[in-house]
């Protein structure tokens, strides 16, 4: 597979396919093939595919017919509709086909020009834009256009179901990150606005002074936060020989706020206590990661039963490239790294629990923020 996407990116890129029957001969057809499909047997590949569905006009009942391109079959009965179009030609096309697919109930429609493949799922609410799983572009690394091909058009996978249920989990994952993204605004103007944090605030004051040499006034920076839309505001600078050297302290006596408040041991440099054993890391990811590589070499099963306990976004058979960053530990298991660092200490919580040991007794973490 790895050898023919490379092929087909680079006639791509040297414009060999000049229309839709090259497309669907010289890339659908070839990857369809490396994917398990027998594309010369009808059970399984059927071109010209008929949909049928009844609609209301005018107050009465009608019979609507239209027809994609292919449809991919498990069964007799269509799994993955595919419409294909000449290179460079979607515009337009993605409503016309989910709306296909969705009045007769077809679980994935794929819609190609052969560079790039979108995969939508069907069921549920939503338009087209909202039921839109993954854009596949053959511009992009061959080894990930590979894993999601596989992942969602493998003929296994289609006639497992597990394919439905990869696009489903993966929209719901893309959903939810789309939800998560469009808080952050008001995050920040609570924490900038609403309820100002004075740490906040002095690290702003410190950094423009150690870069110019200019203290900035205060109500200057409570404004520019405030008006971070419009940023272009009147500094009211006072001008000083040399950043003042005070700025650390004030700047630790907030944190040493914070470390009173918290359940965690004074902090120190990043270290953990496993077993009566102390280890040094460079940083809580380190920590984190050679923590449950410790855990694994004690229990060929361990990652088994603590994938029954942590989200698949934390440790997944099945990781996102495209939006964290992973350690693969064994088995095809991979540790999200791209994690906050109160995840990571929640997981290896969870990760004692698994173990058999007691968090805070049997292993005990000693690390700054990260």
């Amino acid at each position: 597979m790895i050898e023919l996407l490379s092929e087909i990116k680079e006639n791509l890129e040297q414009d060999n396919y000049k229309n839709e029957r090259a497309v669907e001969q010289q890339i659908v057809f070839p990857v369809l093939k490396e994917l398990g499909w027998n594309i010369n047997n009808p059970s399984q590949i059927e071109p010209q595919y008929e949909l049928k569905w009844q609609a209301t006009e005018k107050g009465k009942k009608v019979e609507k017919r239209r027809v994609v391109d292919y449809a991919l079959l498990v069964d007799k009965k269509a799994r993955v509709i595919i419409e294909v179009k000449a290179v460079g030609n979607l515009k337009e096309a993605d409503s016309q086909l989910f709306e296909y697919a969705f009045h007769v109930g077809t679980p994935l429609a794929i819609l190609t020009d052969g560079h790039k493949w979108r995969v939508y799922y069907c069921y549920g609410t939503g338009n087209y834009d909202e039921r839109l799983v993954r854009s596949l572009d053959l511009y992009d690394s061959p080894h990930e256009v590979m894993e999601y091909l596989s992942r969602y058009l493998a003929f296994a996978e289609v006639k497992s179901k597990k394919a439905e249920k990869n696009a489903r989990k993966d929209l719901e994952n893309k959903t939810n990150k789309e939800s998560a993204k469009k808080t952050i605004p008001k995050a920040w103007k609570k924490i900038a606005v609403d309820e100002p944090d004075e740490l906040v605030d002095r690290l702003i004051e410190e950094t423009a002074q150690e870069a110019s040499g200019i203290a900035p006034n205060k109500d200057d920076v409570i404004a520019f936060l405030k008006n971070l839309t419009s940023p272009e505001i009147t500094l009211s600078p006072q001008r000083v020989e040399k950043p003042q050297s005070t700025a650390p302290h004030r700047l630790t006596k907030l944190q040493s706020k914070a470390t009173k408040s918290s359940k965690r041991p004074p902090k120190k440099p990043i270290s953990y206590t496993l077993s009566d054993k102390t280890k040094k890391a460079k940083n809580l990811t380190q920590a984190y990661v050679e923590i449950i590589s410790i855990f694994i070499s004690q229990d060929p099963n361990f990652l088994k039963r603590l994938a029954f306990e942590l989200s698949e976004t934390y440790l997944t058979q099945n990781p996102d490239f495209e939006t964290y960053r992973y350690e693969e530990l064994s088995d095809g298991w991979y540790l999200n790294l791209r994690t906050s660092s109160r995840d990571k200490e929640r997981n290896l919580k969870t990760a004692c629990e698994v173990a058999g040991i007691k968090f805070d007794k049997d292993l005990k973490l000693y690390f700054s923020n990260a």
